[in-house]
């Protein structure tokens, strides 16, 4: 049988009416069939391609023609894609007006030794499931109207929805992460939460609590134990029998207005010597009775010695007075912390009158030293004064003609406005007289009960 050869021809086979016909384009190099009735057979190198079914496996067309003609060719209606080797896709190369790849809702399945490389310029559009296992994605542009993107092994699993990524492990440990929050799950449940406004690590009882407001740290029975916040406070709680330790090994720590830029009311606790200082204006205990508190007592005590006169008899006079420091917040305590008691002895010696039956005298207290508000005290008093009359002591064996007088009372230090405080004795008799004398005065916060 002879052959026939047509050079820079193209030819053309057409049936008896000439209503269809089979064109070889030697130019546009194509292959033309115009019948569109019935299917069409194409036979090359012995495997068969038709327009209806599939019958040479997509991975040994590709290896038989090129891959620029591959994507060319119509999709298959296969619905899993294997590939061997790498895809390239570019614009130059996709079908469709936009450079777009479009799927149905068919698996777009490559296995764990492939890679995928996406061009900058072309998009990826999935409507069904996109599933990859793979060793990498050298990079992708954008992906629209994704449904899901699963990356598994044996043990992990990562899924990419349109708005979260989840990845967890095979014991039931998970992480989520959305355009507004990272969670991280163990297999209890039990989570750690950062969101753009808090931070919150914990296992569903104790957890630590970090926001624009406060650092709060939260245990099984207290919420919060621990806190630190927008007001600048310092919350510490516990309702348990595990102490508050504050270490300051050879150090110092100092509670309260540490700069005495307020009430200079502080706790200072100086490791280095051993020593707590306490500058409060009220130092209280409740006693481990619920509902009171008694204030600490707190001692000041004034030595005076010198001599005095009483000029004028049958009449007050003010015969002796000295002053005492005692910080001002000591004596204008709150919840009515006022009272002091007062222990006062005086022993006089050289008296020019032991025997004087109208023997009487108190002790008023004045604060701002002379020019402020005078306290008299609730026992002793100008209306009702220490009184005494005694046979003179015939003592004279160190000292000659000495009478000594000792008692108590307490005053209240309402309204004090200032120190140091002035003590001031006055003294009342039937006979003008001298003495020389020493005293001892002590002020004590006591509790009225």
């Amino acid at each position: 049988m002879s052959k026939l050869f047509y050079d820079s021809q193209t030819p053309i086979y057409r049936n008896s009416d000439k209503t269809r016909t089979i064109t070889l384009d030697n130019s546009n190099n194509q292959l033309i069939i115009t019948n569109t009735n019935i299917p069409k057979t194409i036979i090359i190198n012995s495997e068969e391609f038709s327009n209806g079914i599939q019958t040479l496996p997509y991975t040994q067309m590709y290896a038989k023609i090129n891959a620029v003609d591959a994507c060319v060719y119509p999709a298959p209606n296969a619905t899993t894609l294997q590939v061997q080797d790498t895809i390239l896709l570019t614009n130059s190369g996709v079908t469709g007006p936009t450079g777009q790849i479009k799927m149905g809702a068919s698996t777009f399945d490559i296995s764990s030794s492939q890679n995928i490389v996406i061009d900058p310029s072309t998009n990826l559009v999935v409507d069904g499931t996109l599933d990859m296992s793979l060793n990498n994605i050298t990079r992708v542009n954008t992906i629209e109207a994704l449904t899901s993107l699963t990356i598994t092994d044996s043990n992990y699993n990562a899924v990419l929805l349109s708005n979260e990524l989840n990845i967890s492990d095979d014991v039931g440990e998970t992480s989520s992460l959305t355009n507004a929050e990272l969670n991280i799950q163990d297999a209890s449940g039990n989570s750690s939460v950062l969101n753009k406004t808090s931070l919150t690590i914990g296992d569903g009882v104790i957890s630590t609590i970090l926001n624009n407001n406060k650092l709060q740290f939260n245990n099984a029975t207290i919420s919060p134990f621990i806190e630190c916040n927008s007001s600048n406070q310092l919350w510490l709680e516990n309702g348990n029998t595990y102490p508050i330790i504050l270490n300051s090994s050879n150090s110092q720590i100092t509670i309260g207005d540490v700069s005495n830029n307020g009430n200079f009311t502080k706790i200072a606790v100086d490791d280095t010597t051993r020593k707590t200082e306490l500058n409060s204006v009220d130092i209280l205990s409740d006693c481990n009775i619920v509902g009171s508190s008694y204030t600490l007592p707190i001692n000041f005590t004034n030595k005076f010695n010198g001599s005095y006169t009483l000029n004028n008899s049958n009449s007050w006079e003010m015969v002796a007075s000295n002053t005492i420091k005692i910080p001002l917040g000591l004596y204008t305590q709150t919840n009515g912390f006022n009272i002091w008691k007062m222990d006062f002895a005086i022993n006089c010696v050289n008296m020019t009158v032991q025997y004087d039956k109208a023997y009487a005298m108190y002790i008023e207290i004045r604060d701002v030293n002379g020019s402020g508000n005078d306290y008299q005290g609730w026992l002793f008093n100008q209306t009702t004064p220490y009184t005494t009359w005694k046979n003179p002591s015939t003592y004279n064996n160190t000292s000659n003609t000495s009478e000594n007088y000792v008692y108590t009372d307490y005053y209240e230090f309402s309204g004090a406005t200032g120190s140091p405080l002035e003590i001031r004795l006055f003294r009342y008799g039937d006979n003008p007289m001298s003495c020389n004398f020493s005293w001892l005065l002590t002020l004590s916060k006591t509790n009225l009960v």
